[in-house]
């Protein structure tokens, strides 16, 4: 599902859509208390999807395609599983999946049902 941010604040939407998702997750399980770091700011939870801090398997972390598109994947964020992939391109526009989430992976669906809902969420937060 395509979304359309304004070009000078697509990458800071995405950043947002991030935190308010980790926010929503709440809590780490088993392991992830290893790495939970409850006192976490946005920027942070941003360095950790993007320089993949809690887990260092294929996919995840900040990176850009060959057709230009960036996409950030976060798989685990300080002990909070996440698995939210987000790509985005530099003139605004934000693409999701359409699958339907799953609250045994993507625990941050209890307050945002969709992607849309998130990314709404995200826009009216940074207004």
């Amino acid at each position: 599902m395509e979304h359309q941010s304004s070009p000078a604040d697509v990458a800071q939407t995405v950043k947002r859509m991030f935190w308010l998702a980790w926010q929503a997750v709440g809590q780490t399980f088993g392991m992830g208390a290893l790495q939970d770091n409850p006192n976490a700011n946005e920027e942070a939870v941003w360095d950790c999807v993007a320089n993949r801090l809690d887990y260092s398997g294929i996919g995840g972390g900040l990176k850009k395609d060959r057709d230009g598109k960036y996409e950030a994947y976060g798989d685990y964020v300080f002990g909070r599983m996440m698995k939210m992939r987000v790509k985005w391109t530099d003139d605004g526009v934000i693409d999701t999946s359409d699958n339907e989430l799953r609250v045994d992976y993507e625990a941050w669906c209890m307050d945002y049902p969709t992607y849309k809902a998130l990314y709404d969420a995200a826009v009216e937060s940074l207004e």
